[in-house]
Protein backbone atom coordinates (compact mmCIF):
# COMPACT_ATOMS: atom_id res chain seq x y z
CA UNK A 1 0.00 0.00 0.00
CA UNK A 2 1.14 3.47 0.86
CA UNK A 3 3.27 4.99 3.04
CA UNK A 4 2.29 8.31 4.49
CA UNK A 5 5.19 8.14 7.38
CA UNK A 6 4.53 6.41 10.82
CA UNK A 7 1.56 9.23 11.87
CA UNK A 8 0.52 9.65 8.50
CA UNK A 9 -0.17 5.62 8.17
CA UNK A 10 -2.07 5.77 11.41
CA UNK A 11 -4.31 8.48 9.45
CA UNK A 12 -5.29 6.64 6.59
CA UNK A 13 -5.29 2.91 8.72
CA UNK A 14 -8.12 5.19 11.04
CA UNK A 15 -9.49 6.50 8.27
CA UNK A 16 -10.35 3.06 6.34
CA UNK A 17 -11.56 1.62 9.17
CA UNK A 18 -13.85 4.41 9.81
CA UNK A 19 -15.07 4.16 5.80
CA UNK A 20 -15.62 0.80 6.46
CA UNK A 21 -17.89 1.19 9.03
CA UNK A 22 -19.64 3.90 8.06
CA UNK A 23 -19.55 3.35 4.46
CA UNK A 24 -22.83 5.41 3.36
CA UNK A 25 -21.79 8.62 5.25
CA UNK A 26 -19.81 11.60 4.65
CA UNK A 27 -16.65 11.26 6.60
CA UNK A 28 -14.65 14.16 7.65
CA UNK A 29 -11.03 14.47 9.59
CA UNK A 30 -9.19 17.49 11.35
CA UNK A 31 -5.74 16.75 11.94
CA UNK A 32 -2.42 19.10 13.46
CA UNK A 33 0.57 19.73 11.20
CA UNK A 34 1.87 16.34 12.75
CA UNK A 35 0.17 13.89 10.76
CA UNK A 36 -0.75 16.29 7.73
CA UNK A 37 0.75 15.96 4.18
CA UNK A 38 -0.71 16.54 0.78
CA UNK A 39 -0.21 12.57 -0.40
CA UNK A 40 -1.97 11.71 2.76
CA UNK A 41 -4.84 14.51 1.77
CA UNK A 42 -5.21 13.51 -1.81
CA UNK A 43 -5.22 9.05 -1.05
CA UNK A 44 -7.86 10.40 1.18
CA UNK A 45 -9.99 11.92 -1.20
CA UNK A 46 -9.36 9.34 -3.81
CA UNK A 47 -9.64 6.16 -2.03
CA UNK A 48 -11.75 6.46 0.33
CA UNK A 49 -13.70 9.49 -0.13
CA UNK A 50 -12.87 11.05 3.02
CA UNK A 51 -12.51 14.78 3.71
CA UNK A 52 -9.83 15.86 5.71
CA UNK A 53 -8.76 19.52 6.69
CA UNK A 54 -5.71 20.45 8.90
CA UNK A 55 -2.35 22.49 9.66
CA UNK A 56 0.33 21.79 7.72
CA UNK A 57 4.39 22.39 8.02
CA UNK A 58 5.53 24.72 4.61
CA UNK A 59 8.52 22.32 4.16
CA UNK A 60 6.14 19.47 3.70
CA UNK A 61 4.44 21.20 0.87
CA UNK A 62 6.70 20.13 -1.89
CA UNK A 63 7.15 22.83 -4.55
CA UNK A 64 5.50 25.35 -1.97
CA UNK A 65 3.97 28.11 -4.66
CA UNK A 66 2.89 30.42 -1.63
CA UNK A 67 5.46 33.62 -0.88
CA UNK A 68 5.53 33.35 2.71
CA UNK A 69 7.73 36.28 2.99
CA UNK A 70 5.49 38.60 1.60
CA UNK A 71 2.36 37.25 3.38
CA UNK A 72 4.77 37.96 6.49
CA UNK A 73 4.83 41.86 5.88
CA UNK A 74 1.36 42.10 4.95
CA UNK A 75 -1.62 43.10 6.60
CA UNK A 76 -3.42 40.99 9.04
CA UNK A 77 -6.04 38.94 7.60
CA UNK A 78 -4.67 38.39 4.22
CA UNK A 79 -4.28 35.13 2.84
CA UNK A 80 -2.75 33.70 -0.54
CA UNK A 81 -4.43 30.07 -1.26
CA UNK A 82 -2.76 28.11 -4.10
CA UNK A 83 -4.61 24.18 -5.39
CA UNK A 84 -1.18 22.06 -5.40
CA UNK A 85 -0.75 19.60 -8.56
CA UNK A 86 -2.02 17.17 -6.01
CA UNK A 87 -5.79 18.56 -5.84
CA UNK A 88 -5.07 19.69 -2.41
CA UNK A 89 -6.09 23.81 -1.26
CA UNK A 90 -2.98 24.87 0.45
CA UNK A 91 -4.32 28.05 2.44
CA UNK A 92 -1.58 29.88 4.24
CA UNK A 93 -3.19 32.93 6.51
CA UNK A 94 -1.75 35.96 8.50
CA UNK A 95 -2.89 35.94 11.91
CA UNK A 96 -0.38 36.85 14.22
CA UNK A 97 2.07 34.58 12.39
CA UNK A 98 1.51 32.74 9.03
CA UNK A 99 -1.01 30.18 9.92
CA UNK A 100 -0.95 27.30 6.89
CA UNK A 101 -3.71 24.85 6.16
CA UNK A 102 -4.29 22.34 3.65
CA UNK A 103 -7.75 20.89 3.02
CA UNK A 104 -8.72 18.28 0.25
CA UNK A 105 -13.04 19.29 0.90
CA UNK A 106 -12.45 23.36 1.89
CA UNK A 107 -10.93 26.43 0.27
CA UNK A 108 -11.04 30.08 0.80
CA UNK A 109 -14.68 30.51 -0.13
CA UNK A 110 -17.04 31.74 1.79
CA UNK A 111 -14.16 33.87 3.70
CA UNK A 112 -15.74 34.81 6.87
CA UNK A 113 -15.12 37.19 9.78
CA UNK A 114 -12.95 37.08 13.59
CA UNK A 115 -12.36 39.04 16.36
CA UNK A 116 -8.89 39.78 17.04
CA UNK A 117 -7.42 42.18 19.75
CA UNK A 118 -5.65 44.95 17.95
CA UNK A 119 -3.03 46.20 20.50
CA UNK A 120 -2.47 49.76 18.26
CA UNK A 121 -6.53 50.02 18.52
CA UNK A 122 -6.86 48.44 21.92
CA UNK A 123 -10.18 46.72 21.13
CA UNK A 124 -11.11 44.04 19.52
CA UNK A 125 -10.91 44.39 15.27
CA UNK A 126 -12.96 42.30 12.43
CA UNK A 127 -10.21 40.20 10.38
CA UNK A 128 -11.29 38.41 7.54
CA UNK A 129 -10.41 34.43 7.69
CA UNK A 130 -10.47 32.14 4.94
CA UNK A 131 -12.87 29.32 5.93
CA UNK A 132 -10.70 26.24 5.78
CA UNK A 133 -9.08 28.07 8.54
CA UNK A 134 -12.54 28.41 10.60
CA UNK A 135 -13.59 24.86 9.61
CA UNK A 136 -10.28 24.09 11.20
CA UNK A 137 -10.50 26.10 14.63
CA UNK A 138 -14.21 24.81 14.86
CA UNK A 139 -12.83 21.25 14.18
CA UNK A 140 -10.49 21.41 16.49
CA UNK A 141 -11.36 23.24 19.87
CA UNK A 142 -11.58 19.76 22.24
CA UNK A 143 -7.78 18.69 21.28
CA UNK A 144 -6.45 22.52 21.66
CA UNK A 145 -8.57 22.96 24.93
CA UNK A 146 -6.99 19.72 26.33
CA UNK A 147 -3.32 21.16 25.49
CA UNK A 148 -3.77 24.21 27.10
CA UNK A 149 -5.25 23.22 30.20
CA UNK A 150 -2.59 20.30 30.58
CA UNK A 151 -0.07 23.08 29.83
CA UNK A 152 -1.72 25.53 32.31
CA UNK A 153 -1.61 23.07 34.99
CA UNK A 154 0.77 20.40 33.97
CA UNK A 155 2.28 18.13 37.30
CA UNK A 156 6.00 18.87 37.63
CA UNK A 157 8.23 16.21 38.91
CA UNK A 158 11.72 15.35 37.40
CA UNK A 159 12.80 12.18 37.95
CA UNK A 160 15.82 10.12 36.23
CA UNK A 161 13.75 7.03 34.92
CA UNK A 162 12.74 7.88 31.01
CA UNK A 163 9.57 6.72 31.36
CA UNK A 164 8.05 9.34 33.88
CA UNK A 165 7.65 12.20 31.35
CA UNK A 166 4.99 9.26 29.63
CA UNK A 167 3.48 8.06 32.78
CA UNK A 168 2.98 12.00 33.37
CA UNK A 169 1.79 12.93 30.03
CA UNK A 170 -1.16 10.26 30.83
CA UNK A 171 -2.09 11.51 34.16
CA UNK A 172 -2.60 14.93 32.95
CA UNK A 173 -4.71 14.45 30.32
CA UNK A 174 -6.99 11.87 32.64
CA UNK A 175 -7.22 14.46 35.12
CA UNK A 176 -7.82 17.37 32.50
CA UNK A 177 -10.73 14.50 30.96
CA UNK A 178 -12.16 13.51 34.35
CA UNK A 179 -12.45 17.19 35.08
CA UNK A 180 -14.51 18.10 31.92
CA UNK A 181 -16.98 14.87 32.48
CA UNK A 182 -17.04 16.31 35.85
Amino acid sequence: GYDFGSSGNVIYFFAKLLRQKYSDSQLAITMDNYFSSLALFKALKEDLDVCCTGTIRKNRVPQNPIDYDSLKKSARGTSEAKTHESGVHVIAWHDNTVVTVASNCVSVDPVQTVKRYSRQEKKKIDVSCPYAVCHYNSSMGGVDRMDANVSKWRISVRGKKWYYPIFLELLDVALNNAWLLY
